[in-house]
């Protein structure tokens, strides 16, 4: 754990999503839309070079490299020939997994009187439909129309219907534009043409070579070659499709993206990150002064491996804490902080690779195009002088400019059990291990005392300090704990 309960100190935190990315859930049938591409592939087959290993020992800022057999987990390197024999399988053709099964249809029964008072409703009666698909329009639309007729709460569903009925009439019209393509693949060629505009636009003028890949990808959904797949990948180098559609690895991503001279002839990864937008849903913005109900988390951050040299030596960031973030954030200045090594004369890494580019909605509605790239991150515990786990890959968001302003995104939530405690303090706890559970050793989640659960919240403007929020003064403990 990264502090002790009730010390007045900052902690921090962690969550869990199903894997690097906030993915949608799709609609079963895009499963339908799996379709396999041209057997005539212009695969690029090149083995010059040995595959990047990121099986590297991890150090601290002031400790030596982890030692093997220390319980940090060690992948394997590429197999360079298999992945290349491999690129034309198309893992989007072969027998899926089977869907996680879903929660039983939810039944109250109809009433003659309706039900608008939730304490009248039914025991267990909530809004949501677990047995249906967010995304499936209709399915969604037709349990309306049933819970409307049960006159349990009707205007709950009256209002989601017509929200529902709005959104259908949207997706009809734009897959009539695109001449009945499936939904996925309109959306993503909605968002694939804002990418390309912005891309070819005076911000970056294609900086990054990537147009003509976006051009062809467009082409390629548009003709029917390329099928949305959700869960797979396909990778682009200069307007060529490199592989059929397959599971993203970070390995093999690294060895095509160094092999194909990435970062001055251009990449493409298709798919990594969903048919439409991401969500940001704290504005990156900020207003001048300090955030008043974000906790601050420290995470470490370093460059991936490149040509087999080891990375640059970590930095530590401070990060807001979001949770409506699908992506960490950091800015240009950031990223140059990690690529120059100071001990060397200043000598400069190349920079980190570029994953994709992705539109992004803001808390305001308003979308924009951004960068993301790969970059490894960690947590160092400052009490026990160790990081808290294996470095991990992930795709980052890079801001231009030199904003301060860092967003940590799922990764925290995903590693690690996080909590946080009603004492009014805003801290949040970060874990290696469930606190819950009685049989693990080590600090537990401090509790708060009457008064503090009795505390009004304050208003966003009062400002934040020892002499008005007492709980910030570390010689004030902030409730009773509970180890």
């Amino acid at each position: 754990m990264s502090e002790s309960p009730g010390d007045g100190k900052y902690p921090q935190r962690a969550r869990k999503p199903k894997g690097f990315f906030s993915e949608k859930q799709q609609e079963k049938r895009n499963e339908a839309s799996r379709g396999q591409l041209q057997a005539d592939l212009p695969i690029r087959s090149k083995d010059k070079r040995a595959a990047p290993d990121d099986s590297e020992g991890e150090a601290g800022p002031t400790t030596k490299k982890q030692k093997k057999g220390d319980g940090k987990p060690n992948p394997k390197p590429l197999d360079v020939k298999a992945f290349l024999a491999d690129l034309k399988t198309d893992y989007s053709a072969k027998k899926l997994e089977p869907m996680p099964s879903r929660p039983p249809k939810q039944k109250w029964g109809a009433v003659k009187t309706a039900i608008t008072d939730p304490s009248k409703a039914p025991i267990g009666w909530n809004s949501g439909e677990p047995d249906l698909i967010n995304d499936d329009l209709e399915s969604q639309i037709t349990r309306c129309c049933e819970r409307i007729k049960d006159n349990i709460m009707p205007h709950v569903y009256e209002h989601k219907l017509e929200e529902l009925l709005t959104e259908q009439t949207k997706r009809e019209t734009k897959m009539a534009a695109e001449n009945g393509l499936d939904w996925p693949v309109v959306q993503r060629l909605e968002h694939l043409n804002s990418i390309l505009e912005w891309v070819q636009g005076d911000t970056i003028n294609d900086e990054y070579n990537v147009a003509t890949s976006i051009q062809n990808v467009i082409l390629a959904y548009r003709s029917g070659v390329l099928k949305w797949c959700h869960g797979f990948v396909t990778y682009w180098h200069n307007g060529a499709q490199l592989c059929a559609p397959r599971p993203f690895q970070w390995n093999e991503f690294e060895y095509l993206y160094d092999e194909h001279q990435g970062d001055t002839i251009g990449f493409w990864v298709e798919g990594i990150d969903g048919p439409g937008p991401s969500k940001q849903q704290s504005v990156i913005e900020y207003r001048t002064g300090s955030r008043k109900w974000t906790a601050q988390t420290s995470i470490a951050v370093r460059l991936p491996m490149s040509d087999g040299k080891p990375p640059p030596e970590p930095f530590e960031f401070d990060f807001a804490d979001d949770t409506g973030a699908d992506y960490m954030v950091l800015s240009e200045n950031d990223v140059r902080k990690l690529r120059t090594n100071l001990q060397d004369g200043g000598i400069a890494y190349c920079p980190p690779r570029l994953l994709a580019i992705i539109p992004v909605t803001l808390a305001d509605g308003s979308m924009k195009s951004m960068l993301v790239r790969q970059l490894e991150v960690n947590i160092w515990n400052r009490q026990e002088r160790k990081y808290m786990a294996s470095w991990d890959s992930i795709p980052v968001i890079v801001l231009f400019g030199d904003g301060t302003q860092r967003l940590n995104g799922p990764w925290l939530r995903w590693k690690f059990y996080t909590a946080t405690a009603p004492d009014n303090s805003k801290r949040l706890w970060l874990y290696d291990y469930n606190p819950a559970n009685p049989l693990m050793p080590g600090p537990r989640l401090p509790t708060a005392t009457q008064a503090q659960l009795n505390t009004a919240m304050p208003p966003p403007y009062k400002n934040d300090n020892i002499g008005n929020r007492s709980q910030y003064d570390p010689n004030v403990p902030s409730g009773k704990s509970i180890i």
